[in-house]
């Protein structure tokens, strides 16, 4: 059995942190961290056929990243290697929770079919979506906030919106 099946990408390795072995860890944008990572088993890979296991000796957050040490990498020369590799985890993991995107879903203002979602763009205030106008090229960027967002039905895909000539 291949163990590809049994899990997620949730992330990427972006540069080192410091001499000491430490690395700086880019959680994917479609999932939420849930927990310490400390001890945690992950899987590097960089091609389609290696996977390296590799177990976090500790962890923490330092201006909004997360650093990780693993263990038998202990200087900047020895992490070399991993750098730029893909995190992936057990799929039963709970380490980290997958948030659910609404990129293709149909959007409406005024009862009307008024685009679609192409991008999600996540700041600090809040999630923005960039929708494609309907029968257009042009795009307009909206807030994820209760001023424009009347409801968003995840079963049919379709997100409906108010207040929107506020934005125009």
């Amino acid at each position: 059995m291949d163990i590809r099946n049994e899990l997620i990408q949730v992330g990427k390795i972006s540069t080192s942190h410091g001499i000491k072995g430490e690395l700086k860890f880019k959680i994917d944008s479609n999932f939420i961290d849930n927990s310490n990572w400390d001890n945690a088993t992950i899987f590097l890979s960089g091609s389609e056929t290696q996977i390296i296991p590799a177990v976090v000796e500790r962890s923490f957050y330092k201006n909004n990243h997360l650093i990780v040490k693993l263990y038998d990498y202990n200087s900047i020369n020895e992490i070399q290697e991993i750098l730029g590799k893909y995190v992936l985890i057990k799929k039963n993991n709970q380490l980290v929770s997958e948030v659910k995107n609404s990129i293709n879903f149909k959007v409406y203002f005024e009862e009307k079919l008024f685009g679609e979602v192409i991008e999600e763009l996540n700041n600090t205030a809040q999630k923005v979506l960039r929708v494609k106008y309907f029968n257009s090229d042009q795009s307009i960027l909206v807030p994820m906030v209760e001023r424009f967002v009347v409801d968003i039905d995840e079963v049919s895909q379709k997100i409906f919106l108010q207040n929107l000539k506020e934005l125009l």
